[in-house]
């Protein structure tokens, strides 16, 4: 007895589904490549994420102080690997961004007095880069 290489006796549910995968397959031999697109003016660089934010809610103010220092570091050792600081100009923009931010904490914090334990008002500061 010879070898049946197909079986046309399928299940109807078998057979709609080999229709439809035969189909698809036919349709995606038969489309058109996509044409080639000129990418010569894409220019894509990473780069070091200048700003953070910072969840204070919750903390006391010494621990706000060192979180922020440590963040504004941060954010300006990112711009000056990013080129868009000097390295001259690290310890000048940690600084502005230290104290900007603990000017916006400060103002966040005036007025709010939680038993003797004074509390950030937000439970968030952001922090950018001074360029």
């Amino acid at each position: 007895m010879p070898a049946t290489i197909f079986n046309l006796e399928f299940p109807a549910r078998r057979t709609s589904a080999w229709l439809s995968a035969s189909l698809a397959a036919i349709a995606l031999a038969t489309a058109s490549p996509a044409a080639a697109q000129d990418l010569s003016g894409v220019n894509v660089t990473a780069k070091a994420p200048t700003s953070v934010t910072l969840k204070v809610g919750g903390m006391d103010i010494s621990t706000v102080k060192r979180e922020v220092r440590g963040a504004a570091h941060l954010v300006c050792r990112n711009a000056v690997t990013n080129d868009e600081l000097t390295f001259f100009d690290l310890s000048w923009c940690a600084e502005a961004t230290r104290a900007k931010a603990m000017v916006t904490y400060r103002a966040a914090l005036k007025g709010v007095d939680l038993s003797g334990a004074r509390r950030a008002e937000g439970p968030t500061l952001t922090l950018l880069a001074a360029k």
